[in-house]
């Protein structure tokens, strides 16, 4: 058990040592916990919190500090070093955090460490205001209680994207031995309104001159590390009338009862939802516990209606375009699996409109590669159908504290107009046609692994089917071999995109892309329906959702056998 009592020498948290030292079955102690080593993949970690090297805990944390620290030094052999290390409300995050930032300071890197909780979009500011080398986040984003993460970004505030995440992978493999500096080492400095104030100030440029009518918001936290600056940051803005729900903006490890802390979710909502009626709120916004992401609710003639990730993003997108001086030429970014329709709204405004994988990070090398150009200032908006979005270059990840500032905007700008942001809506969908997504989520049990969900999809990938979602299949596309074929002639051009494990199927008015999830055990189905309805958007919409969800489901049932 060379494993077991390395992992016990080198463990700095004594809970999970604990955890470990209780089981008393040797079969079980390498079944449960050193079966295989916990995959360190392009986001950095993300897992389950268990003693071993299979899951996260201060061991595995420091391993992967230890081979970042490593890689950054090969990457600036004779640079003084400096990282910006943030964490949210999960168990253990702070603990993490700061081993992260002793191993770091151990290897005479400088850190600049978050005194309390930040969101994740604050690091990526942080990073970039302090000119940093990198910087690491304690989360699991959206992911249940019982997980947690570690994920790293570079200098220009991004997430790490290829070849940094393979080398950092074996570089790991390279570490085997764990050395943690003094907590009150001189390498540590602690950090939070050195931060705060110049993102606040970025936000009262943007927008502060600008008059804003009276508006009431909803704000929840889900118990994580929005509430830090979300509301203050509407504040400044003039945004002063904020129903917090109480129970939701406490820090909480155990998300106070939540049934899940993620906003995509209407149950995650429940809570906002009730305040919003009581007080007849304009809008509730949710962040995730990280606050990258943003989830928004308004009431529709006095019934709480969740916008989907796919509503938020035409409504920012129709607000940019209504308010930006000089907006031709501006660009917008979306994943292959968010709204086509905001494509459309680009083609027919003069914007420019870019397609990338799923994963804010593609997004930010769409932003990297403007500034490379000098052309930073044309990037107007990322967009993921996941309730993930930023407006500005001033980080580079998706941001709930400045979308939060933008979507109030928008509803101030609609109330001025004597609407609501879901008058708006239905205004895009008059404009440019009704389009309509579904997401349908297949769950796996905890543990499968990435590959045995592949092999669930082997049969479409094989034989995909001619008709879908009601149409005739008139373009093929295999993202994996990144090809698009077309039924009708035969001929296979390049997919536009890189390499990932997907399929897409597309017909005259609709689409349909099924991909694994990349960090839960999910086979994600995604679908869109467009059509071009002359009167009565709202009736239209709802019959068209509901026709979507059920040829989804058919589609699951008789091809995926769920």
């Amino acid at each position: 058990m060379d494993l077991l009592q390395n992992y016990l020498k080198f463990e700095p948290i004594e809970a999970f040592k604990d955890l470990l030292l209780k089981e008393t079955d040797s079969k079980k102690i390498h079944s449960n916990y050193f079966n295989q080593i916990i995959t360190f993949g392009t986001a950095g970690l993300r897992g389950i919190m268990k003693p071993g090297i299979s899951g996260i805990n201060g061991y595995t944390i420091a391993q992967a500090a230890s081979a970042c620290g490593l890689y950054l030094k090969k990457l600036h052999p004779h640079k003084t070093l400096t990282v910006c290390i943030s964490y949210d409300n999960r168990h253990h995050s702070m603990q993490f955090a700061e081993v992260t930032a002793r191993v770091l300071a151990k290897m005479g890197i400088y850190v600049k460490l978050s005194r309390t909780l930040r969101p994740t979009p604050w690091l990526s500011f942080a990073i970039k205001t302090l000119k940093a080398d990198a910087g690491f986040m304690i989360t699991a984003s959206h992911n249940p209680k019982i997980y947690n993460g570690f994920k790293v970004y570079l200098a220009d505030g991004g997430q790490i994207v290829s070849p940094h995440d393979k080398k950092i992978m074996e570089l790991i493999e390279e570490v085997h031995s764990i050395e943690l500096a003094s907590p009150h080492d001189t390498h540590i400095e602690l950090i939070d309104h050195e931060i705060d104030n110049p993102y606040l100030h970025m936000l009262k440029a943007k927008f502060a001159h600008e008059n804003n009518p009276d508006l009431k918001i909803v704000y929840s936290a889900l118990c994580g590390a929005g509430s830090s600056i979300i509301p203050r940051a509407l504040n400044e803005i003039g945004f002063h009338d904020i129903e917090l729900v109480k129970e939701e903006v406490k820090v909480d490890p155990e998300f106070a009862q939540i049934a899940t802390p993620n906003p995509e979710t209407k149950v995650a909502m429940e809570r906002s939802l009730a305040l919003l009626i009581k007080t007849h709120a304009d809008m509730a916004l949710v962040s995730d516990p990280d606050a990258d992401r943003i989830g928004c609710a308004l009431l529709n003639k006095n019934i709480p209606y969740c916008l989907s990730g796919n509503e938020i993003a035409l409504i920012l997108l129709d607000y940019l375009i209504e308010t930006t001086p000089h907006i031709k030429d501006k660009i917008v970014v979306g994943s292959f699996v968010t709204t086509h329709l905001l494509k459309k709204m680009c083609q027919e405004n003069g914007l420019e409109y870019v397609q990338v994988l799923t994963g804010f990070k593609y997004i930010g090398q769409v932003m990297d590669e403007l500034e490379q150009e000098g052309n930073q200032d044309r990037f107007l908006l990322g967009a993921e159908e996941s309730y993930g979005f930023l407006s500005g270059t001033h980080a580079k990840d998706k941001d709930a504290i400045i979308i939060s500032v933008i979507l109030a905007k928008a509803a101030s700008f609609a109330k001025k107009k004597g609407q609501t942001l879901y008058d708006r809506l239905l205004h895009v969908y008059e404009r440019y046609g009704l389009s309509s997504e579904k997401t349908l989520n297949i769950d796996f049990p905890e543990g499968t692994s990435f590959q045995t969900i592949l092999k669930k999809m082997d049969p479409i990938f094989h034989s995909p089917p001619d008709n879908v979602l009601g149409e005739k299949v008139e373009a093929i596309v295999n993202y994996a071999k990144c090809e698009k074929k077309d039924k009708n002639s035969g001929q296979i051009s390049p997919s536009g995109l890189p390499k990932t494990e997907a399929l897409g199927l597309f017909t005259k008015n609709s689409w349909l892309i099924l991909r694994p999830s990349g960090t839960e055990p999910k086979l994600k189905i995604y679908a869109g329906l467009c059509s071009f309805p002359k009167d009565n958007i709202e009736a239209h919409k709802k019959a068209q959702e509901t026709q979507l969800m059920e040829l989804l489901k058919n589609f699951s049932h008789k091809y995926l056998g769920q």
